[in-house]
């Protein structure tokens, strides 16, 4: 079933990856830096607004959804956290609205076509939980084909040299199709575990959901202004083509991302499972995948060092040719990212969401520190070393120096062990055969 669920999890991942490549080169050639800078921008704040309307629900209720005991028990979450979700989505749209309209630059408008995508985001409460089930196949077809019909657009609009705010549109497009589709096939198919109604809306399951969450919206918010915050502090303190040329080299460092995502979404529901029985063998677990995610990780590394000026040339041209020493930087936050996406669910098994929230905001706060003295002097190249060394901090370094997380530490340490790999090699074949 584990494989079954990776498979589907990395069949979306890849389809997307491959389209992406394509279709974010052919946009970055016409778009030219500075449009392809703009577009990135709203997009990182889209991704940043995401964070914080999810109100932290998401491995929450792929947990909860694991350990649910009765049909009305699967009802009353989905519904109390879609509800939750859903308001939290408008408030955040209507504030937005009101803020750029209060600045009265037109050209801000245009951005609220996408922000209304994060409204129709809200039914991925749906898609969590189901992976509680194991049931992943629905919300990875459902977003492969919201994904497909928004880069056909994006390719027609550039075959047309449409104006830079019909790729706006897309973005939302992409999330409304997505959404509505989950919302339909759900209600139809596992509407046993996904039925929605106001009758079934929970006051209880909503505030316990809301105090065990709050850390980990904030720790969310973090985790995603580090990956996001170069990109808006470069827009403002240089300008829009500098985020097209460093956005040039992110969209490739991150397109393998895809891949530790898939693995740990498709084992934490079993793992839950196993948690309050076995414990130990939970742990071997996480250690097999930490050190499988953290080779991959270096060898991605190094692929990239060795190409990456000519991946540059081939994809975006020679006029994000800086792109290029971006890359071979920003390629290493992989390794602390994985450590990040692994440890993250443990935590959440251990319900000790703050400890996410206190290694998030440390890394967050050293992140910021860094690009302020960086990005001036050293532009894109600075944001990437800020990017990385800020990571490091908040999802290995900071282990050492909290007794609770000291375990974890040397988990992520031994991660790099030959004689590790190998044994989790061995590990994950006979995964296979049974």
């Amino acid at each position: 079933m584990v494989i079954k669920n990776v498979i589907w999890q990395l069949s979306e991942k890849i389809i997307r990856l491959t389209v992406t490549v394509v279709v974010s080169a052919l946009m970055a050639r016409y778009l030219g830096p500075e449009g392809f800078g703009k577009y990135n921008y709203i997009t990182a704040i889209i991704a940043i607004v995401l964070v914080v309307t999810s109100l932290g629900f998401n491995r929450i209720l792929v947990r909860e959804s694991a350990n649910c005991a009765t049909e009305i028990e699967h009802k009353q979450i989905v519904t109390t956290a879609l509800t939750l979700r859903l308001i939290s989505s408008l408030c955040a749209i209507a504030i937005i609205t009101l803020y750029i309209l209060s600045l009265g630059n037109i050209d801000d408008i245009v951005y609220i076509i996408s922000l209304l995508s994060v409204f129709f985001v809200s039914f991925d409460v749906i898609d969590y939980h189901l992976q509680g089930q194991s049931v992943f196949k629905v919300a990875t077809s459902c977003r492969v084909a919201g994904f497909i019909l928004s880069s056909a657009l994006r390719v027609w609009f550039v075959y047309i040299q449409a104006d830079i705010i019909y790729f706006y549109a897309t973005i939302l497009i992409e999330y409304a199709v997505a959404g509505i589709l989950i919302l339909i096939v759900s209600q139809t198919k596992y509407n046993v575990y996904t039925k929605i109604s106001l009758s079934y809306f929970s006051y209880p399951k909503a505030k316990g959901l809301l105090k065990e969450s709050w850390p980990e919206i904030i720790a969310g918010f973090g985790a995603i202004v580090f990956m996001k915050m170069d990109q808006i502090m470069l827009q403002r303190l240089q300008g829009d083509a500098s985020v097209g040329i460093y956005s040039a080299a992110t969209r490739i460092s991150e397109a393998w991302y895809f891949i530790p995502t898939a693995i740990v979404a498709a084992v934490f529901p079993v793992l839950m499972r196993k948690y309050k029985t076995d414990k130990q063998d939970v742990m071997n677990h996480l250690s097999n995948i930490m050190s499988l995610l953290v080779w991959l990780s270096i060898t991605a590394g190094l692929f990239v060092n060795f190409i990456g000026d000519y991946i540059i040339h081939i994809v975006y041209g020679a006029e994000y040719a800086e792109s290029s020493i971006i890359l071979k930087l920003h390629i290493w936050a992989g390794i602390f990212l994985c450590m990040g996406i692994v440890s993250g669910s443990w935590l959440v098994a251990e319900k000790k969401l703050k400890l996410n929230l206190y290694r998030n905001l440390t890394g967050l706060a050293l992140n910021f520190a860094l690009n302020i003295l960086l990005i001036p002097q050293y532009g894109g190249i600075g944001a990437a070393v800020a990017t990385v060394l800020g990571l490091a901090m908040a999802f290995f370094f900071f282990d050492l120096f909290h007794k609770d997380l000291r375990r974890m530490f040397w988990l992520k340490l031994t991660a790099f062990s030959p004689f590790i790999l190998i044994k989790s090699i061995k590990h994950f074949l006979n995964e296979v055969k049974l």
